[in-house]
């Protein structure tokens, strides 16, 4: 919404002997400046056979801070010395992890690509100096943190976050100072960031996740009673008038009747599911900080999907804002996607409860009777799997579907129910039918290291 600006600032080792601008029909000018979106600046440097090593340094914030960057970075950098500077860092980066055991060469190259994905993003958007430019439009400073921004939240907090609070736990810690001030500088927090501005894609808050986990896996974050502040604004109301950030879709239905309705919002069920697990985790981060009465209601509130679930057809389903059930029209099929989920079916968002397993085995009738459900939810997406063609294929799956987030932790709800070799089977299925070493070696979108964490913490032998 509205983009952004970027700054470069180039220098080269060689005078150029001419230089320009061009149009958008690439007509070359002689004039040294152009403005507007079709034109762009040349240089030509002759047909000499020596090579011309340019540097350029950016910045979101300034012309002054793209040059400032790389005069401190890449100042006295040659060709080789960056070569040997990225390979340096990247093998800093990749040592994080160490495999000495197991593996074959396929599978340790997957392992390290995956590894080498989960490291790309979110992205650095402050200067040397530590400026950035915020949610506001205004310049900021960052002290000795690093702000990071590009976050595609509704992916990254099932996998990467997690995973950065093992392997890099200070980068996550400079992350979730990032997310806490695009709160104080935007009004709210974001749910997928890019740059300086909000793109609202996707659905939940899940910045809650976030920064609920690393709180509780120890992260330092700077004033935790701040954020969690700034967090339950969003939980218990609208946003803020005029904040840039995101909130949640139909929150009075959802505080008033225990779920989001399919006449208040699209994605009413897929809403209310993610809210619900969003909740949890603020009541596991108001706990941790001793606000008790906040937990209590914040847990209670995480029992909100059972809302949304229709046991005569044993699925969750979107209801009217009056409490009756949305009625299809047609015979209900749990394989059809509509328009009250998100990138998935019923079948799919069965299994989003991972906040709440033994609840939803309830649901379902008790442990024995998931157990048995799970089981055929992947016998019959290893049967839909055994039917397409590797590699020619990308588009969604009935069942099982590991090219989308919804559904990524299901195997894993084996273990929760007491059959961890139930777990191996089909997380080892997952990794051997999905990663490969080729460059179709993902079954779908990366989204942002999402799936190559996942495919990290498996080979690892925990989720």
């Amino acid at each position: 919404q509205g983009g952004f600006d970027l700054f470069f600032s180039a220098r080269f080792d060689t005078a150029a002997e001419s230089a320009g601008t061009f149009s958008a029909e690439h007509t070359l000018l002689p004039e040294l400046e152009c403005s507007g979106n079709e034109c762009g600046a040349y240089l030509d440097f002759g047909a000499g056979e020596e090579p011309v090593l340019a540097k350029v340094g950016v910045s979101f914030v300034s012309l002054e801070g793209a040059r400032n960057n790389l005069v401190t970075e890449a100042a006295d950098l040659d060709f080789e010395g960056a070569v040997k500077g990225a390979e340096d860092a990247w093998r800093e980066k990749l040592n994080s992890v160490q495999v000495d055991v197991g593996g074959t060469d396929e599978e340790l190259r997957i392992f390290y690509t995956a590894l080498y994905h989960v490291f790309f993003m979110p992205d650095i958007n402050s200067d040397v100096d530590g400026k950035y430019f915020g949610m506001d439009l205004q310049t900021h400073d960052m002290g000795d943190r690093t702000y990071y921004s590009d976050f595609s939240i509704w992916d990254t907090y099932r996998t990467l976050h997690p995973l950065l609070t093992l392997v890099d736990p200070d980068a996550q810690s400079d992350m979730v100072a990032s997310l806490i001030r695009m709160h104080d500088d935007g009004g709210a927090f974001p749910r997928w960031p890019i740059a300086s501005t909000e793109s609202g894609s996707m659905i939940g808050t899940h910045a809650d996740i976030v920064i609920a986990d690393s709180y509780l896996k120890g992260i330092p974050i700077d004033d935790p009673e701040h954020a969690f502040d700034g967090l339950l604004v969003t939980a218990t109301g609208p946003k803020p008038a005029g904040a840039v950030g995101a909130g949640r879709s139909d929150i009075e239905g959802y505080l008033a009747n225990g779920f989001c309705s399919v006449d208040h919002t699209g994605s009413s069920v897929s809403w209310t599911m993610e809210l619900a697990h969003d909740d949890f985790a603020l009541s596991m981060m108001a706990r941790g900080l001793g606000r008790d009465e906040e937990a209590d209601m914040l847990l209670e509130h995480s029992g909100n999907y059972a809302n949304v679930w229709k046991a005569d057809v044993g699925f969750f389903q979107p209801r009217n804002s009056d409490g009756s059930w949305y009625d299809w029209g047609e015979p209900f099929d749990p394989i059809k996607w509509e328009d009250w989920f998100t990138e998935g079916n019923s079948y799919q968002y069965l299994w989003y409860v991972p906040h709440d397993i033994p609840g939803l085995a309830e649901l379902m009738g008790g442990e024995s009777a998931m157990l048995e459900r799970l089981e055929e939810f992947f016998a019959l997406s290893k049967a839909e799997e055994d039917a397409i063609v590797p590699f020619t294929d990308l588009l969604p799956r009935d069942y099982y579907w590991h090219g989308n987030e919804p559904d990524m932790a299901t195997a894993y709800f084996f273990s929760a129910l007491g059959r961890q070799d139930l777990a191996s089977k089909w997380a080892r299925w997952i990794m051997r039918v999905h990663y490969h070493d080729a460059p179709q070696g993902y079954p779908g979108n990366d989204d942002c290291g999402t799936m190559s964490s996942w495919y990290v913490f498996s080979a690892l032998g925990f989720f």
